[in-house]
């Protein structure tokens, strides 16, 4: 293997690989992913009926390429941070399956507080 400074390979789901500097890294494209965070005030006694809205999303989203999470406020089970994940937040946001289960997500429970987030480059 060709010694040199490490080329962040993170093509994959958040994973985060280095790779050695060669001949070869040129043709290794650095992709940025980009997140979306959003967070949602859930009463409690409609939990069920949120979760099983998320998954709907967090599955549409990993059918293109993307990735879900969600977390829930230690100590204020009402409180939930949602995270999409995805090279391409934008393309991700468009697909129909995406854009529905958002959609039935933000009519059943109100839009919360979104935010677009970018990876940061590291050396």
């Amino acid at each position: 293997m060709p010694i040199g400074a490490p080329v962040i390979d993170s093509r994959r789901a958040g994973a985060r690989r280095e790779r050695r500097s060669g001949p070869d890294a040129a043709a290794t494209p650095i992709v940025m992913r980009r997140l979306i965070t959003t967070r949602r005030r859930v009463p409690l006694d409609r939990i069920d009926e949120y979760l099983e809205r998320w998954a709907r999303l967090r599955r549409a989203a990993e059918d293109g390429g993307g990735h879900g999470w969600l977390f829930r406020a230690a100590g204020r089970e009402d409180q939930h941070v949602e995270f999409l994940e995805s090279s391409d937040v934008g393309r991700l946001l468009e697909r129909e399956a995406v854009a529905a289960a958002l959609q039935a997500l933000d009519d059943a429970f109100g839009e919360g507080q979104t935010e677009e987030w970018e990876e940061a480059p590291t050396p």
